[in-house]
């Protein structure tokens, strides 16, 4: 995905659960293109996990308390470490990258098999604001 480029502007993007296995500065880098690629009042849902919802120890997080690193879990009968951001840190790194916070929730979702406990997942849209070249926003109205 870092060296993606697409051919078209879309009107939404979807990261579900695709995030926690990156460096702290990639999931920046990666709002960043979705800001890019996003035609103007287009959408983004992204599906992940807060680091305040899952277990950690003091030396995992990071000074700024945004991101802690080396969590291990369990994720498809497999053992990871995760890097997360808090619900805070996603909110602030998707609005650093131009994006409007639109609606979050927090859900479990309860996994069969060698998983560890619920999985709690952290659900946030945003939009990216935005008119087009001629004036006018998606919804043809002056903006």
């Amino acid at each position: 995905m870092p060296n993606y480029v697409p051919l078209d502007d879309f009107d939404g993007i979807v990261a579900s659960l695709s995030l926690f296995e990156l460096s702290r500065e990639e999931p920046g880098v990666m709002a960043g293109r979705w800001f890019q690629w996003l035609q103007p009042n287009g959408c983004l849902l992204i599906y992940v996990f807060g680091a305040d919802d899952v277990k950690t120890s003091p030396e995992m997080w990071d000074s700024d308390r945004l991101c802690a690193r080396r969590i291990e879990w369990k994720f498809m009968s497999r053992t990871i470490y995760m890097t997360l951001f808090t619900k805070a840190g996603w909110n602030g790194l998707l609005e650093k990258a131009g994006f409007s916070i639109g609606h979050t929730a927090t859900d479990g979702f309860a996994p069969a098999g060698e998983a560890n406990d619920d999985e709690p997942h952290y659900f946030v849209t945003g939009r990216k604001a935005g008119v087009a070249l001629d004036g006018r926003g998606r919804d043809g109205v002056e903006g």
